[in-house]
């Protein structure tokens, strides 16, 4: 089975708001389908890209600062884990400011550890 890589969210999201930023106010840019197509990405990336459009709006949080951590997003990463070979090293990487922001840093690294213990096992 080939994994194919697609864009992520943060940049279907950089890729939305540019387009909405180019735009005069009230004009319509597109239906959703119509707006996932042009970025190339699927439903699930797609809705998590609107999600980080709209934080982007709320509070002027670059994209990359709402990263999720290992597990939480849509994509299937325990499947994709599990194809790998047991002796392929790994290395996670999830900045989120806003996470950060809420937690001490003691504390997030515990919530990461713990999301990453849970894919391994």
């Amino acid at each position: 089975m080939a994994i194919v890589a697609e864009q992520a969210p943060e940049q279907a999201a950089e890729q939305l708001a540019g387009l909405a930023a180019g735009a005069e106010p009230g004009t319509r840019l597109g239906t959703k389908d119509e707006l996932r197509a042009l970025c190339g990405v699927s439903v699930g990336t797609f809705n998590e890209a609107l999600r980080l459009v709209q934080a982007l709006r709320a509070g002027g949080v670059p994209p990359q600062a709402l990263a999720l951590l290992p597990g939480e997003g849509e994509l299937p990463l325990a499947a994709l884990l599990a194809s790998l070979p047991a002796d392929m090293l790994v290395s996670v990487e999830a900045p989120s400011a806003a996470a950060l922001a809420a937690a001490s840093p003691g504390d997030y690294a515990a919530r990461a550890g713990r999301a990453v213990r849970l894919l391994v096992g």
